[in-house]
């Protein structure tokens, strides 16, 4: 219960900050000159994005197409007096697998959740490319729980059962460069490259329920990731 409520309280706080960013912008837009407007009078834009590789791994029957980027949904709001944007993305993914074995069973759970922060710069390169640069705070949290016990197949006789859970938790962030299509004024296809440094804590935990033991250790880990830009995102304008 310790560790879920130390999740909790980090998955509220940065939901915090990030709705404190979006009040602070809204409340500086709306003191903004009318003259920043565009055409239709709004001071800001929202645009949200939808990743698109699971779509084509369906379509293309090709699996490659899935790189590095863990976030499922973004969204922006842009400046239209100054192309400023507050950028942010989530994502997450829970699998429950079983393996029935003749002897093991293993059971495997794992839980990701990825959050990010940013603010990025976005200016026009030629007709319909946009391109952006910026910066982002980054919170990665994963979970991955493998239970292997006595196997139904095979008559168990006892109660055997050993948890190996692993737990790592993440924060850092670093530069981030974006590049869109424009098919229209709300319609676009962007892309991403990201290079973020994280540090934090690796946790293991190990329980034999047979022989009634807890066998825990923590660690310090550091990590340079490079998000390609081979993920793609459908960006619609609100």
């Amino acid at each position: 219960m310790t560790g879920t409520s130390h999740f909790s309280k980090r998955i509220r706080a940065i939901m915090l900050t990030a709705l404190m960013c979006l009040a602070a912008i809204d409340t500086y837009a709306q003191n903004e000159a009318v003259k920043g407007a565009d055409s239709s009078g709004r001071l800001y834009n929202h645009y949200i994005g939808l990743q698109l590789n699971e779509l084509i791994k369906q379509v293309f029957n090709y699996d490659k197409t899935a790189g590095g980027n863990p976030y499922q949904l973004t969204y922006s709001l842009t400046s239209v007096k100054n192309k400023w944007n507050l950028r942010s993305g989530i994502g997450a993914n829970f699998s429950n697998q079983t393996n029935i074995g003749t002897y093991i069973d293993t059971t495997i759970k794992s839980l990701s959740v990825q959050v990010r922060l940013g603010s990025e710069r976005s200016f026009k390169l030629y007709k319909r490319f946009v391109g952006g640069i910026g910066l982002d705070i980054v919170y990665d949290y994963r979970k991955v729980e493998n239970i292997q016990k006595e196997s139904q197949l095979s008559a168990p006789t006892s109660n055997d059962e050993l948890d190996n859970t692993t737990t790592r938790e993440l924060f850092g962030g670093g530069p981030e460069l974006s590049l869109k299509y424009q098919f229209s004024n709300r319609i676009a296809v962007g892309t991403e490259l990201e290079l973020y440094y994280l540090n934090g804590t690796k946790k293991n935990k190990i329980i034999d329920k047979n022989f009634a033991t807890d066998r825990s250790k923590s660690i310090s880990i550091k990590q340079s990731t490079i998000n390609t830009p081979v993920v793609f995102y459908l960006i619609i304008k609100l």
